[in-house]
């Protein structure tokens, strides 16, 4: 299942908050997945002064209240293609 949101507006560039999150998800039934299963998040917590998300670690929480830092920083020197 691919669910996606696009909010194309006039503006060609700008600095806007967003974080894109993808996720997997399986069960072992044929039963319907929850609200809560296919979309977890809480809220997102940007640290940059501009609360874009541009640079600097970004916590997401979950609704279960589990939190993930993501932390980018020095990812580029790992790049593999």
């Amino acid at each position: 299942m691919i669910y996606t949101l696009f909010n194309f507006g006039t503006q060609e560039y700008g600095y806007e908050p967003y974080f894109l999150i993808s996720q997997t998800i399986t069960k072992e039934d044929l039963t319907d997945f929850t609200e809560d299963e296919l979309f977890p998040v809480k809220e997102i917590l940007y640290t940059d002064p501009q609360k874009c998300g541009g640079y600097g670690p970004v916590t997401i929480v979950l609704k279960n209240g589990d939190k993930k830092v993501i932390d980018f920083y020095g990812i580029e020197a790992k790049l593999l293609l």
